[in-house]
């Protein structure tokens, strides 16, 4: 996509969300936004900026502030192309939604209650995860000598990594799909 028509998308959604402020927070010094000049070539030479494209096609905003495990992998399981449940608000096509993708299986894992109110931790996310036709494996950052912890999902069409930036409870999760080396992230 040329810069001009990058542009031209930027400045349309500007106008359509002229009245509209989201409430972020300020990125720390010590990060590079990804929509900086430096943002920009990092992503251009990361080798996991394949993923970019079928994740972002798939890109849901989490519906409450403790489902960022839950969009994370809806996101993930509709990247990956899996035979997704019923959805009736998308009918008559199929897709993982963060109301789908819980059920009494993964009520076993962690109540929907429970994680209305609190969250999930790394290991219930793995727990989740496993409960779809995928292979998930739960790495910690005191396992490893990455300072990341994450989960990193298998199928047959490819693996994903799920990563979180705390050790506990996840605050914020980065996935990507690992191309020519494992594990990689962005």
């Amino acid at each position: 996509m040329s810069r001009l028509r990058v542009a031209c998308v930027a400045a349309v959604l500007a106008l359509c969300a002229a009245g509209a402020n989201a409430d972020s927070l300020p990125l720390p010094d010590t990060l590079t936004g990804f929509s900086t000049p430096e943002g920009e070539a990092y992503f251009a030479e990361s080798d996991a900026r394949e993923a970019y494209f079928p994740l972002a096609s798939n890109f849901v905003t989490q519906k409450t502030q403790t489902y960022c495990g839950v969009a994370s992998m809806v996101m993930v399981l509709n990247a990956l192309g899996l035979p997704a449940p019923a959805a009736p608000e998308y009918a008559p096509y199929r897709t993982f939604t963060q109301d789908n993708l819980l059920s009494e299986q993964t009520d076993a894992v962690l109540p929907r209650e429970t994680l209305a109110r609190q969250g999930m931790t790394l290991d219930q996310l793995g727990a989740i995860l496993a409960t779809q036709p995928v292979h998930a494996e739960v790495r910690h950052a005191s396992e490893s000598s990455a300072d990341i912890n994450g989960v990193h999902a298998l199928s047959r069409s490819g693996r994903f990594n799920v990563r979180t930036t705390t050790s506990s409870r996840c605050s914020c999760r980065i996935v990507s799909k690992a191309m020519a080396r494992p594990y990689a992230s962005f």
